[in-house]
């Protein structure tokens, strides 16, 4: 289970750290290499709002991990209880 959220948490990084160089590169093209603008300071406000972007991304990503992780430990023992013990997974009568 440990492994699991591990795994969603680095996912959620790689896709948070990936929309924020996404957003700046497009942005800086856009902005620069085609509309030919200057370079100025009233672009840092852009800036800081794709990093904001990014940290939302993950901070919602994050939390995600743990019912996806319970979900998946909670399978795995279902399953390994049903294969050890053929008898807990009839029907009560």
């Amino acid at each position: 289970m440990v492994e699991t959220g591990e795994t969603v948490t680095v996912l959620g990084v790689i896709v948070a750290v990936c929309t924020v160089l996404i957003l700046i590169l497009r942005f800086s093209i856009e902005t620069f290499a085609i509309d030919n603008k200057t370079w100025g300071t009233k672009y840092l406000q852009q800036y800081l709002k794709f990093f904001i972007i990014g940290v939302t991304v993950l901070v919602v990503a994050v939390p995600e991990g743990l019912p996806l992780a319970v979900t998946l430990a909670l399978a795995y023992s279902v399953r390994v209880r049903d294969y050890s013990n053929p008898r807990s997974s009839q029907k009560m009568q």
